[in-house]
């Protein structure tokens, strides 16, 4: 589908939610925020309140195709996917048996 002005007309991608996912998991990520545009993930409280401070960002994969903005992130020496949606809220995938 086409706009009058030839660009064309992309459906919005569908939001991940918790109720489609059940290892999708929303967290609150204390984030700052520079000038360009910029998201640097500094800290990520999971679910049960515990906080994981992301020592370093690494080189983004395109292993996750979620929309959003996706982050690889070095948390506890393990790496992590962290996924800022399209509805401004950050989430993760709950790994089997264990927390990020």
């Amino acid at each position: 589908m086409y706009h009058r002005d030839g660009f064309r007309i992309r459906k919005k991608a569908p939001a991940v939610m918790k109720d489609h996912n059940p290892d999708a998991v929303y967290v609150k990520v204390s984030a700052e925020f520079m000038t360009d545009g910029t998201i640097l993930p500094k800290v990520i409280e999971w679910e049960d309140g515990r906080q994981y401070e992301v020592m370093r960002l690494l080189a983004p994969d395109d292993e996750i195709p979620f929309p959003g903005m996706k982050f690889v992130c070095l948390v506890n020496g393990q790496k992590v996917h962290l996924i800022y949606d399209q509805e401004n809220r950050f989430f993760m995938f709950r790994r089997k048996g264990r927390y990020p």
